[in-house]
């Protein structure tokens, strides 16, 4: 199992470019220079919506959201 040494290793960012949240999600982390591994989501084909979004990263099917990065 690998232990992660800070924050920005240890999440997945899971956005879309659809919407305001997703910008200022992305605008937040470029102030702050911060730099996230990341997935794009394509919420117009519903991939938000499919069991393993709902269960492994958020139950209401919620863009942006962070969850746990895969351990190595």
């Amino acid at each position: 199992l690998r232990t992660h040494t800070n924050f920005e290793e240890a999440v997945l960012l899971h956005y879309t470019s659809i919407g305001v949240n997703p910008q200022v999600v992305n605008t937040y982390l470029a102030e702050k220079g911060l730099t996230l591994p990341s997935r794009t989501i394509d919420i117009m084909a519903g991939e938000n919506r499919q069991p393993d979004y709902l269960g492994k990263v958020n139950a209401a099917g919620e863009v942006p959201a962070l969850s746990a990065a895969e351990a190595a």
